[in-house]
């Protein structure tokens, strides 16, 4: 059995990445179909939306092709999907109150700076508490040991009773 698998190790290996490479299409079909007909609908253009059904139709008909046609075809629609993007996301206006938020954002930085200097400060002190709190157990526990060991030496020795034999 064992002798099998080695022997189909390499056919199981190609089979796998032939299924992964086709579920990756698939799904990226699905995702493509989806941001161009529902998400971004109104947001490309005419050409772009025809540019990337194109892309996403041979991608679909390559899927019964070999694995290099696939992902030749998967990585095409790959970069007209990222240029329909990157074009949205740069013709697209402001939120409103961008321009406050760039004002918020110099005021914020100093905040952030303060603030990162009151923690440092605050660290420091937690650190000289914990420090000088450590120390003081330290010495605490070395002046009990000091103390326990001068009763042990001051301590006399208990007498013993006597035995039986001893009283008689």
């Amino acid at each position: 059995m064992k002798k099998d698998a080695e022997e189909h190790a390499e056919e199981d290996k190609k089979k796998r990445e032939s299924v992964d490479i086709k579920n990756e299409a698939e799904s990226y079909i699905y995702t493509t179909e989806k941001l161009i007909n529902q998400d971004l609908k109104d947001k490309i253009s005419q050409e772009q939306g025809i540019k990337a059904t194109d892309a996403m139709k041979e991608l679909k008909e390559s899927l019964t092709r070999d694995q290099d046609e696939i992902k030749t075809k998967l990585d095409a629609l790959k970069a007209i999907v990222n240029e329909i993007t990157t074009e949205i996301y740069k013709n697209t206006a402001p939120p409103p109150g961008a321009d406050q938020q760039k004002d918020d954002g110099a005021k914020s930085e100093e905040n952030a700076k303060s603030e990162e200097n009151a923690k440092s400060e605050e660290n420091a002190k937690s650190e000289e508490t914990a420090k000088s709190e450590e120390t003081a157990k330290s010495e605490e526990t070395a002046k009990s040991e000091e103390t326990a060991k001068s009763e042990e030496t001051a301590k006399p020795e208990p007498k013993s009773k006597p035995t039986e034999e001893q009283s008689k």
